[in-house]
């Protein structure tokens, strides 16, 4: 028989068990989509590595955000190999889509998911490339059970994976963009139709006969002179009918600012829902335009790397992609600027800033540099000398007078661009 001071001990032991195990206790898990990511011994960039994640393993997710009111944009978390009492660090950067790491957190509210596309793939990883599991239909029912945290590329969109089971008890991953979260299946199924929100671009595979505009919440019919084959249209939502057809309602916009104090005066010049089997959609012009363009594969590859070094859109139409070869190797040097938010632009603020990203033949980014919308980045080459020169100038409201020129010249190095004094 356990005397008072054992049963004292007894119960001290037990909460300290307790109170360890719930502090050593996973919050979440982790995907790896590539090897080699290093797990290290404290939250530092130069912490000592104490092990390695490998390709498709599933890691234990301690501690999310472990420096919670940290002001960069990099996130630490504290890790756990599945299995193993080895702890150690791993960090995100939260501005690219190129994280070698997955993290997923379960749901909190919303548990039920509805596919609003024709037929999404259930798949075994949070990889695009992964076995698909089952095909899931229009307005298939999901019970979400964890939602991602990292944004990542999927056929031209940005967004996260969700860890979801289906009605035939299959777990597996599906993109979010193509589900509707709701806190209920009853309500999910109430749903005859909806529209979410939803941005991005639009390729026209075939012109279609008809476009639908939605009056007093219904769809109505007229022919189309609009919308024509080949073209590329911004699109603001996506609709869900009751017959299960899905739309994305293409729109066009006109922008005017008739002088620097005034505001902006958008207007619509169009509003059409499209049928999605008209069209190839994504949430970025780039790639999109990459998808359907004839151009070479390592265009392609050089326009692909462009657009993941920035969230907003660049102009395919005025890029240009010089190169050079050195050391048997060739440079690739892009020049771009931004798309403009609407299809036309009168008056002022119509001009996007300058950008300009030079990458290795692998890939590896060497150089970039952004100049202000008015002004204006060129690359050249004289007797094998190359340079990159960015002009700024001084805006028309300002501290200092307008108009003044400043030219900045930077020259490759057998590394990288310099600047040149």
């Amino acid at each position: 028989m356990l005397t008072k001071i054992q049963n004292v001990i007894l119960c001290c032991f037990l909460f300290l068990s307790t109170l360890c195990n719930c502090k050593s206790s996973s919050v979440g898990f982790g995907y790896s989509s590539h090897n080699q990511v290093n797990v290290l011994e404290k939250p530092l960039h130069n912490g000592q590595v104490i092990y390695e994640i490998n390709k498709n393993e599933y890691f234990d997710i301690i501690q999310y955000d472990v420096e919670e009111n940290s002001k960069t944009p990099f996130k630490w978390h504290k890790v756990r190999r599945s299995g193993s009492n080895s702890s150690g660090y791993i960090h995100q950067d939260q501005t690219v889509s190129t994280n070698k790491t997955q993290i997923f957190l379960p749901v909190t509210k919303d548990n039920y998911g509805l596919v609003i596309a024709s037929k999404l793939m259930l798949r075994q990883y949070p990889d695009a490339k992964s076995s698909v599991l089952e095909q899931l239909n229009t307005k298939s029912i999901v019970n979400i059970l964890d939602e991602g945290k990292s944004q990542v590329f999927v056929d031209g969109k940005l967004s996260y994976w969700l860890r979801v089971k289906t009605k035939n008890n299959l777990i597996g991953f599906v993109f979010s963009p193509y589900i509707v979260p709701g806190v209920s299946e009853e309500f999910l199924l109430s749903l005859s139709e909806f529209e979410s929100p939803e941005t991005g671009w639009a390729y026209v595979n075939k012109s279609p006969k008809h476009v639908y505009q939605k009056v007093n919440g219904k769809l109505k019919s007229q022919g189309n002179d609009e919308i024509q084959e080949g073209e590329f249209y911004r699109f603001k939502s996506r609709f869900l009918a009751s017959n299960g057809e899905i739309y994305l309602r293409l729109v066009k916009e006109e922008a005017k600012t008739p002088d620097w104090y005034a505001d902006t005066e958008v207007e619509t010049i169009f509003s059409y829902y499209i049928p999605i089997k008209y069209l190839k959609s994504s949430s970025r012009y780039a790639l999109l335009y990459s998808s359907v363009s004839n151009s070479n594969a390592q265009t392609k590859k050089m326009i692909e790397l462009m657009d993941r070094q920035n969230r907003e859109d660049f102009d395919i139409d005025k890029t240009q992609i010089n190169s050079f070869v050195h050391a048997g190797k060739r440079i690739y040097v892009i020049t771009t600027e931004f798309m403009n938010k609407y299809d036309s632009c009168i008056g002022f603020f119509c001009s996007s800033p300058k950008w300009v990203y030079v990458f290795s033949e692998d890939g590896e980014l060497l150089f970039h540099r952004s100049s202000a919308s008015e002004e204006d980045i060129t690359f050249t080459n004289s007797n094998g000398k190359y340079r990159i020169t960015t002009l700024e100038v001084t805006p028309p409201e300002g501290d200092k007078p307008a108009g003044i020129k400043t030219y900045d010249k930077f020259v490759f190095d057998g590394k990288t661009f310099v600047f040149e004094n």
